[in-house]
């Protein structure tokens, strides 16, 4: 792979290629380029005549990819977010794909940036765009967001159990003093005494990171697209690192790789259904000790890998 290591570490490399390529000469969307690493490895095995789309809204991102992979004419490098998959795929004149895969959550050049304002370990400005066009950082939610606002958004996007009791602080912090960088807003996380600190922390990042960038909602809108555009036999990866993506995708797929869709209370199948898609594999894959070692920001991640059916239209 040609992109730096130290730039971003793929995951599951060899597992993602193995399970999503069906066709050496096919169309495949890597609609989370980051680094580029999953894109370099398709491009390494792919044939002459593959082309692969890559999709990032980080404008960084995009910037760092070309500089490496840019020679290669069958990749296609857009600018945007995965929401915009259809549009983006009528503009490069694809109608259907062989392959989809999402690498969800941040990657680890966004996280070890402390002017992006991922991270609660390193100090800098409270952002969390990952785009920098968006209107909103996390240092403007927080301002402007109203308690309740607040407590929906911890409690949804983190699933914290005290997202009242920060939320509070939040808005008592807030009342005589901007909170504007990672160490305000670890400051207040810390004043609610949480049991087990850095848990409570990645949880309130997170729910924030999530709200600002629409990250749920853009994605369950971009899979939509993605069952749809996926050719007969095609084949669609994800991969997540929290259960709020992964629950997204299994709830997504759970009927169509299901025969019967009725009832249960039915005392047999009314429908005569014929499930969309297949699971690859045993469907869910994890990242092998070794990786982990190399790599600890990999001990969270799910691989699911699915296939369209051929009979499905």
């Amino acid at each position: 792979m040609k992109p730096s290591s130290n730039y971003h570490i793929p995951v599951m490399v060899q597992e993602v290629i193995s399970g999503l390529i069906t066709d050496q000469n096919g169309v495949y969307v890597d609609a989370t380029l980051g680094g580029g690493g999953h894109s370099s490895a398709m491009l390494d095995i792919l044939g002459p005549n593959a082309v692969v789309i890559g999709i990032d809204r980080d404008a960084e991102s995009i910037s760092q990819v070309s500089e490496v992979l840019s020679s290669d004419t069958r990749l296609l490098i857009n600018k945007g977010n995965f929401g915009q998959l259809d549009s983006i795929l009528t503009e490069c004149r694809c109608n259907q794909v062989h392959g989809i895969l999402y690498d969800l959550g941040v990657s680890s050049r966004q996280i070890d940036s402390p002017i992006r304002g991922f991270s609660y370990r390193l100090d800098g400005p409270l952002d969390m765009r990952m785009d920098n066009n968006l209107p909103i950082d996390a240092t403007k939610f927080i301002a402007n967001a109203t308690q309740d606002e607040i407590i929906s958004v911890l409690r949804d996007y983190g699933e914290e159990r005290n997202a009242s009791f920060i939320a509070k602080a939040l808005i008592k912090r807030r009342s005589s003093s901007t909170i504007q960088t990672t160490s305000h807003l670890r400051e207040v996380v810390e004043s609610t005494r949480p049991k087990i600190l850095n848990k409570t922390l990645s949880r309130v990042f997170q729910a924030i990171r999530i709200a600002i960038n629409n990250e749920l909602e853009q994605l369950s809108d971009s899979l939509n697209t993605s069952l749809r555009r996926l050719r007969s036999g095609g084949r669609l990866a994800t991969i997540a690192y929290h259960s709020l993506e992964d629950r997204i995708v299994k709830k997504k797929m759970a009927n169509l790789i299901r025969d019967c869709n009725c009832p249960p209370q039915l005392p047999k199948c009314m429908c005569s259904g014929i499930a969309e898609f297949i699971k690859v594999g045993r469907g869910r894959f994890y990242p092998s000790e070794e990786e982990v070692a190399r790599n600890s920001r990999a001990r969270s991640a799910t691989l699911r890998i699915y296939e369209k059916r051929e009979s499905t239209i």
